[in-house]
């Protein structure tokens, strides 16, 4: 019985202590000031993030702005790639019919002077071939004149 007695003083001691415990939490809940989301800081992260995200298209703006000035580029050096070996195909060509009209030695000179362009003074630029286009024939019989006759490759219109 005594056991029971003591069981039961236990139980209604714990179950006071329980009591105060849950006086003194609502006590303490009641002292506590009511919750205010923190709008401030809501708002600046808001802010921030809508920056990061203009910034971001700005940056993938510029990004496929250069890319596309990059593509025009690779193109147009594409296309100067393609111009250059054609030029070179017409200084072969040139050359192969300066050899035929005569100057037999025109390649390895042509060749030599590419070699060597270093070594002289001053800028050489070594078109050995030069084109003339002349409309009045009187114009056309004194160039002919005076320059020896394997230089002209003749083209009549």
């Amino acid at each position: 019985m005594e056991d029971l007695r003591k069981q039961e003083e236990s139980c209604q001691q714990r179950i006071i202590k329980a009591k105060e415990n849950l006086a003194a939490a609502e006590a303490e809940l009641e002292n506590l000031p009511p919750y205010e989301p923190p709008k401030d800081e809501l708002d600046n992260l808001k802010a921030q993030i809508l920056e990061l995200e203009v910034s971001a298209n700005n940056k993938r703006n510029r990004k496929s702005e250069k890319e596309r000035l990059l593509g025009q580029k690779k193109m147009s050096l594409r296309n100067c790639l393609d111009r250059l070996k054609d030029m070179e195909n017409t200084h072969n060509k040139c050359l192969q019919a300066l050899m035929k009209f005569g100057a037999e030695r025109i390649s390895e000179a042509y060749h030599w002077l590419q070699d060597h362009h270093n070594e002289f003074n001053k800028a050489v630029y070594g078109h050995v071939l030069l084109e003339v286009n002349v409309s009045d024939r009187v114009h056309a019989n004194y160039l002919e004149g005076h320059v020896p006759y394997y230089i002209w490759k003749v083209r009549r219109r």
